[in-house]
């Protein structure tokens, strides 16, 4: 994968969460500042949420369900602002994938810039039904590449070397990546394949709970730096992208701090070889509806 791809990939995660930390910092600076000193006209508070809105529907959406003196919505908020307003036509799980794919990297809600950066120049929507069809998408030519895959994400992969070992020996094809980055840009790069195997007899992610990683190139050691969300950052993106393929996290004495796997579907947690080779041989058998890997610090397959 070409460097130029990754930095990019990154470069783009970097803009994303800046963005929203920079909302949320002006969000709570401002509103202390101005409570301590002086109140603004109404029509400025009325209008200082949309300076930067200029998608129509994007405007009216949150003006009308979330506040037009709101800058920065909460997860909660905005998901009932979704419910009001597309009513059964969005149930519960595909509300919380849109809210994940928005923030996606966990900083707790979303702003109206966020929003209209997603839904882009049509109406919401439409940005939806786009949304809910990249899930449903199947794509008619013939891909050659090898089935059953595993994506194994790990920044020590001579740690996994004999389970990875395991997978090649049951025939399964193992793709390894050694940051978030990295598996990032080449889900992207591949995603009409990846829509097409997404189910668990076909395709299957590991990732480790925290890895180092690398804030600008790959070869910038310096700028390396230890990720403790980036099991959850793996999950928070296949889910909110509407990935159904399994995920384990497989990790050491990070397995306490996992209890996020509960959160989203088809994500489990474990610390036990026993647990990632059975996991790894349901794949080999193109087994389709195990479940003994689902949730928190798994140690024990059930019958």
């Amino acid at each position: 994968m070409a460097p130029a791809r990754v930095s990019q990939q990154l470069m783009k995660d970097q803009q994303q969460l800046s963005q929203q930390l920079t909302i949320i910092t002006f969000y709570f600076s401002s509103s202390l500042f101005i409570r301590g000193h002086f109140q603004l006209p109404p029509n400025t508070k009325d209008d200082v949420a949309f300076r930067v809105i200029r998608n129509p529907d994007v405007f009216e959406f949150w003006r009308d369900y979330i506040g037009q003196k709101i800058l920065y919505a909460r997860g909660d908020r905005f998901l009932e602002a979704l419910k009001f307003r597309f009513g059964n036509w969005l149930n519960d799980a595909t509300r919380r994938h849109f809210f994940m794919c928005l923030d996606e990297f966990r900083t707790g809600g979303v702003s109206p810039s966020t929003l209209e950066r997603f839904v882009g120049e049509v109406s919401l929507k439409q940005s939806l039904e786009r949304f809910l069809a990249s899930a449903s998408r199947t794509v008619h030519h013939h891909v050659d590449r090898r089935l059953p895959l595993l994506i194994w994400i790990d920044d020590r992969p001579e740690n996994n070397a004999e389970e990875v070992g395991f997978a090649v020996e049951s025939g399964v094809h193992v793709h390894q990546f050694t940051s978030t980055a990295l598996v990032k840009a080449w889900i992207e790069d591949n995603e009409d394949f990846l829509r097409e195997n997404d189910s668990a007899d076909k395709i299957r992610f590991i990732s480790d709970t925290a890895r180092f990683e690398n804030s600008d190139h790959l070869d910038a050691q310096d700028n390396s730096y230890l990720n403790l969300t980036a099991g959850e950052n793996i999950a928070r993106y296949l889910r909110g992208h509407l990935y159904q393929a399994p995920l384990l996290i497989y990790c050491g004495a990070g397995i306490v701090h996992t209890h996020y796997v509960k959160s989203y579907e088809a994500t489990g947690s474990t610390c036990r070889s026993a647990i990632a080779r059975a996991y790894i041989t349901a794949l080999s058998k193109r087994t389709v509806k195990d479940e003994f890997w689902k949730g928190f610090d798994v140690t024990t397959i059930e019958p």
